[in-house]
């Protein structure tokens, strides 16, 4: 599935609540928690998208464990900023390796230039 199509907001609450076997009035939990945010309609429906879908999976693992929704949220924060770290990390590397292969080939060239 494409990563647009998995944020795309298409399922309604109630969809939502029978796909993970639970009840509309925890979804509104979550959101009012902050640990999901559903899009909204015109008529302010709410809409859940696949990535939402995950999300609640996951909260429904954590609490499974015994987290609660407010450790639930320390957990998210903390894999966000793991992935924000990551993606700089792969970033500066990429930078590094560009800046590297740059040096590298002045320095074949200049070898090169040396021969003739």
């Amino acid at each position: 599935m494409v990563e647009q199509d998995r944020n795309e907001p298409r399922y309604a609450i109630r969809v939502v609540a029978e796909m993970i076997c639970s009840h509309p009035q925890t979804l509104r939990l979550y959101e009012r928690s902050g640990l999901v945010v559903p899009r909204r309609t015109r008529g302010n429906a709410r809409l859940y998208s696949e990535r939402d879908i995950e999300r609640i999976r996951h909260i429904q693992t954590y609490t499974a464990m015994g987290v609660n929704l407010a450790g639930i949220d320390v957990i998210f924060r903390l894999l966000e900023r793991i992935e924000q770290l990551e993606a700089q990390v792969a970033s500066r590397d990429s930078a590094e390796l560009r800046r590297r292969e740059a040096e590298l080939t002045e320095e074949l060239r200049s070898r090169l230039r040396g021969r003739e």
